[in-house]
């Protein structure tokens, strides 16, 4: 079996396609997709941890003053 590409030239699907029955690609396959709440927490805490962190450069400097 081969696939044709753009350029005319025939490779094997394997080539194109790789090992889909290897461990990892099926293990990684089976893993559920984040819900909503698990995304909606995880840029919450981003948002937590992105201010906390560009505040400190600024709080170092007021105290070095």
């Amino acid at each position: 079996m081969s696939s044709e590409l753009e350029t005319g030239k025939s490779l094997p699907c394997e080539e194109i396609h790789g090992d889909q029955l290897d461990a990892d690609v099926l293990a990684w396959r089976r893993t559920p997709t984040p819900t909503d709440s698990f995304i909606d927490r995880l840029v919450e805490m981003h948002e937590i941890v992105e201010s906390a962190a560009a505040a400190m450069p600024h709080a170092s400097a007021a105290q070095s003053n």
